[in-house]
């Protein structure tokens, strides 16, 4: 009887020291996940606003063309249409425990491919921008930015992943051999 409680109370030591094991690869997990957002959000407004502010140079530079063929054609009678390029509208056409512990760890795949698919996905619509001519360098160095965020993301959320699921795994194995 001294035996089976000694031996239960080792299983319930190991199985808190799985869970533990387990809770911190899941924070380390959600605070990278939160920090790659954050720092993507930042670096996506910053492009956002180099967008906007070529957009506004170019207008500004269409208007004052517009201003100087008007003032030139007054006198002829003629007048002429001009229309300028929208640097964000030209992107965006381009870019645009037990059972249950074990159903959690398949979600957690599913969440991983979901999250590697849009950092996939920016990190194409963010290769497509940088190589387009069209853009000012203030933008290209917004959206590079970015991108090297998103690489830095790409490479760390596989690694972080595997930590959860080594993790989870060995609390399964823990709460099997309890069970047994």
């Amino acid at each position: 009887d001294v035996e089976r409680t000694t031996a239960q109370a080792a299983l319930y030591s190991e199985r808190r020291d799985a869970d533990l094991a387990l809770g911190d690869a899941r924070r380390t997990l959600c605070n990278s996940v939160e920090q790659g957002l954050s720092a993507r959000t930042r670096l996506r407004q910053q492009a956002l606003i180099a967008f906007s502010t070529a957009d506004a140079e170019a207008a500004q530079a269409a208007a004052a063309r517009a201003a100087s063929k008007v003032v030139a054609l007054v006198g002829s009678g003629k007048a002429r249409s001009h229309s300028g390029g929208n640097a964000t509208a030209a992107v965006s056409r381009g870019s645009s425990a037990g059972p249950d512990f074990e159903r959690i760890m398949g979600r957690t795949k599913k969440i991983e491919a979901g999250l590697m698919k849009a950092l996939d996905l920016s990190k194409y619509n963010g290769h497509s921008i940088t190589t387009s001519g069209r853009l000012n360098k203030d933008v290209k160095s917004a959206v590079a930015s970015l991108q090297k965020e998103v690489d830095a993301n790409l490479e760390a959320m596989p690694k972080l992943f595997a930590a959860v699921h080594s993790s989870g795994q060995k609390s399964l194995k823990v709460d099997a051999r309890m069970k047994a």
